[in-house]
């Protein structure tokens, strides 16, 4: 964590969602939103791309989301997710700071895109 981390570094809006159930034709996990909050966001690296057998060009991308620590952002897990720019981030890791202010949401997105 940097020494420059505050509050007023905190400004993008982001929202941690969890799992609530699947949809009944599709499959696909339903989410719902459990708090939105501030975080300073720290693009970490991209991933590799490469192409799979179907011809699609697979990618990721790390970024780490620092939050003020309260009782609210105690809840954040790795089974949650986090909604930043309409991309859902999937929750690698949660850690508090040095002075236990702050916790660091290390994430990953994965996308693909055809070619």
């Amino acid at each position: 964590m940097s020494k420059s981390t505050n509050s007023t570094s905190l400004k993008d809006r982001i929202t941690i969602r969890q799992k609530t159930g699947d949809d009944a034709t599709t499959g696909n996990p339903i989410y719902g939103d459990v708090l939105t909050c501030y975080a300073q966001v720290k693009d970490r690296n991209a991933g590799e791309g490469f192409l799979s057998a179907q011809g699609q060009r697979k990618s990721s991308a790390r970024t780490n989301f620092i939050v003020r620590r309260t009782a609210k952002t105690e809840v954040i897990n790795p089974t949650m997710i986090v909604l930043w720019h309409s991309f859902n981030h999937n929750i690698l890791s949660v850690a508090f700071d040095d002075n236990m202010q702050f916790l660091t949401i290390e994430t990953v997105r994965n996308y693909e895109q055809s070619v």
